[in-house]
């Protein structure tokens, strides 16, 4: 049996002494499986290498949302990298809570998105702005959190939340609103709702024009990349068209950024790439 495990499953990779599973993904179930208690997961909540183990965690026990709650509440709320990575991490294992109820789903995505409007306010702070790749950081900052908060469940009350998203009463720092409404569109274009995040984006008119471009980027993948329905790829088409002509001046600053990006050997030395000569 172990040589038909080792030897033959493709499942592990030897050398000498040492065994290791070939692929992270099954390595991460299993130690979400092997998640010994609560506190063990607030411990680790903000390491990115537990993220995928803590989602399959609660893939195993889809109705513990009170233990994510938790978890998450014991966060400190600063606006830091550990910040997003927990708050991520949350989202993610929010939507692998199948069996809990709907009501608190949509509490605790509530919460998830208020964090991440948090943290939008140091990504997008004026030292960030004076980095040599400022666009490219906040992009990648989006790409990295936009499935935290893609919960199917939010489509049922898309009105409810639009209220919550602007309303000031509930803002806990300066500029939420912005950032609410954002991942709040940003979750509609994952969930495949383009219809909805395109009436939405006609009327989000941030000071923060960055996260006009991620919502236009999020758009264009939709419709040249994502699998999904004719009439979802001509809303996708509808709403980056809207957003192209607010973003054009900062397209071409990203481009410029990827120019300084792409490199190539050429005539034995490493020079970038200059994008004007490709087609």
């Amino acid at each position: 049996i172990l040589e038909e495990l080792l030897g033959r499953s493709g499942l592990f990779r030897m050398a000498g002494d040492t065994i290791e599973f070939r692929h992270h993904l099954l390595q991460e179930f299993f130690a979400g499986r092997g998640i010994p208690s609560i506190d063990f997961i607030r411990q680790v909540i903000t390491d990115d290498w537990w993220k995928r183990a803590i989602v399959f965690y609660f893939g195993e026990n889809p109705g513990d949302i009170h233990v994510l709650k938790e978890v998450f509440a014991s966060v400190p709320k600063n606006p830091d990298p550990q910040l997003y990575e927990a708050t991520t991490t949350v989202g993610l294992a929010l939507q692998a809570c199948y069996l809990s109820e709907v009501s608190e789903k949509i509490s605790l995505w509530k919460s998830i998105v208020s964090s991440l409007a948090l943290t939008d306010t140091g990504i997008l702070d004026a030292k960030t702005s004076t980095e040599k790749y400022p666009l490219t950081t906040f992009i990648s900052y989006y790409l990295y959190g936009r499935d935290a908060v893609a919960l199917s469940n939010i489509e049922e009350d898309i009105e409810g939340l639009s209220k919550w998203a602007k309303d000031k009463s509930t803002f806990e720092n300066e500029g939420e609103s912005e950032g609410r409404m954002f991942w709040l569109i940003s979750a509609l274009i994952e969930i495949g709702c383009l219809d909805i995040a395109r009436d939405l984006g006609k009327q989000f008119h941030p000071a923060e024009t960055r996260y006009l471009l991620a919502l236009y980027l999020g758009s264009r993948f939709s419709q040249e990349v994502r699998a999904i329905t004719s009439n979802q790829k001509k809303e996708a088409e509808k709403l980056s068209q809207a957003m192209e002509s607010r973003v054009s001046p900062l397209l071409g600053k990203l481009i410029a950024e990827f120019r300084s990006h792409l490199l190539e050997y050429r005539k034995g030395e490493i020079t970038p790439i200059d994008l004007s000569e490709k087609d």
